[in-house]
């Protein structure tokens, strides 16, 4: 009887070769490919929210297409050896092509997805009437705990931060920032951040600001839009990017004191910072020229392409940063020929840059489906296998400081650090966290696992799921 992961394997790998066969042979033809489909997926992973399903797929032929991007990354993309960029004209009938070879990609991913599973025993493989039909043990959902817990924990802080009451069963809410100290108050209490540190720079009437700027731009190969820039509203769209990255960051679990590539966290965040802002500048003025100048082709449009000079500029003069550091931080933030080493398809990788190697950046707006720190750190995980030691290092301590924000007041005690049990000198396990309430009487143990969702290897989900 052939063992089941095997058998999902062979299909994948046949289809990997029919799909690829049916490709140009050159990486010149291949790249060619490859920015039409990301074309493609820029223009779905914006607007996909205004399309009908016949346009835009069911659930779960988008779901396969998000897949199909990682995949085509890896046997599609790759740098040039000569100036300048290739310009080619995106019609109707290339976008559709190369959405059937993005769905295509796609279902190659899945099938591997689908034999890690089944090796892993979290699915039963059969074939029933001439067809191969695989269903999921109930087991598989406590591989996915981390995310339900994360969404229902995102709900409920949504939930009580728009409720109208001051107090929420039983704790207090105040916002920070205020002047009310919660640690010196009695009582327990809820602190929730309304706070937008950069609102002075928010411009109301934005549209009419940024219309008079967009103006039609025929190269040849299609009518592309260009605009003109103005300092306010590159100003108005940093100070979202700013706002959004230090949250960005908490999530991803990138530490502060972390170093990448020699650039410390805080200046790491704020080039990211530029580049979304940079993304969805772009996105703004697509937004009006799609009703407003029809000859624009903003298919074609959406997926941009600048000068890696041009792009260091551009963040030197928001930032004020050294031009050295810059250049470290782009090169950590960038995907290029050299990732592809290392790069085997199966995840979620959404790079906010891609680097051509001859001087030329391509800015894929479809990476703003993902928090861009998961990218950067999956990268440099690649890239260097002492870096996961420098990303969790600091975490612990991190993660007791956000704990014990949960339990304010003095009402609870909060011991720092962690506690080591020994036996005969010997130690035996610790404790990561206690808090003691004084009122009930109650004392609560914590071991603290800082869990990286963002994965989607099958083996570091089944080892998360046996540490919860």
């Amino acid at each position: 009887m052939e063992k089941a992961d095997v058998l999902l394997i062979e299909l994948a790998d046949g289809e990997l070769e029919r799909l690829l066969s049916s490709l140009p042979a050159g990486r010149f033809g291949r790249l060619g490919v490859f920015l039409e489909i990301m074309r493609v997926f820029d223009y779905w992973a914006i607007y996909k929210h205004e399309m009908s399903e016949a346009q835009s797929g069911t659930a779960a032929e988008c779901y396969v297409m998000n897949l199909g991007w990682d995949l085509a990354i890896e046997h599609l993309f790759s740098g040039l050896d000569r100036p300048g960029f290739p310009m080619t004209e995106s019609t109707p009938e290339s976008r559709l092509n190369a959405k059937y070879l993005l769905f295509r990609f796609g279902l190659v991913a899945y099938l591997r997805n689908l034999a890690s599973f089944a090796k892993a025993n979290l699915a039963e493989v059969s074939r029933e009437c001439g067809r191969v039909v695989v269903r999921l043990k109930e087991s598989i959902k406590y591989q996915v705990m981390d995310a339900l817990e994360y969404e229902l924990t995102a709900k409920l802080d949504l939930s009580i931060k728009n409720s109208s009451s001051a107090i929420v069963n039983g704790w207090e809410k105040f916002e920070f920032g205020s002047d009310f100290d919660g640690i010196s108050e009695l009582g327990a209490f809820y602190g929730v951040n309304n706070s937008e540190v950069h609102s002075d720079k928010r411009i109301e009437d934005l549209e009419l600001l940024m219309k008079p700027l967009i103006f039609p731009f025929d190269y040849g190969r299609g009518v592309m839009m260009g605009y003109d820039a103005l300092p306010e509203i590159d100003a108005h769209y940093f100070s979202y990017a700013l706002d959004y990255v230090m949250s960005a960051r908490d999530i991803a679990g990138l530490h502060p004191d972390v170093e990448i590539n020699g650039v410390r966290a805080p200046h790491l965040i704020v080039v990211v910072a530029v580049v979304l802002a940079l993304h969805c500048k772009h996105i703004g003025f697509a937004n009006i020229a799609r009703f407003s100048f029809s000859e624009i082709s903003i298919p074609q449009s959406l997926t941009i392409w600048t000068t890696r000079e041009d792009l260091c500029e551009t963040v030197e003069v928001h930032t004020g940063f050294d031009r050295d550091l810059i250049t470290a931080a782009l090169d950590t933030i960038c995907y290029g020929e050299r990732d592809l080493t290392w790069h085997k398809s199966g995840g979620h990788l959404r790079p906010l840059l891609f680097d051509m190697g001859n001087g030329m950046i391509l800015r894929p707006l479809s990476s703003l489906l993902r928090n861009p720190f998961y990218s950067i750190i999956e990268m440099q995980h690649k890239r260097d296998n002492k870096f996961i030691n420098m990303l969790s290092s600091p975490r612990e301590d991190w993660f007791r400081n956000h704990l014990y924000h949960l339990f304010m007041g003095n009402r609870y005690l909060r011991i720092p650090g962690n506690i080591k049990l020994r036996h005969e000198g010997r130690v035996l396990t610790d404790i990561d966290g206690v808090v003691y309430d004084t009122l009930s009487g109650g004392l609560a143990f914590f071991q603290l696992k800082w869990q990286d969702s963002f994965t989607h290897d099958v083996n570091k989900m089944r080892s998360k799921a046996k540490n919860l």
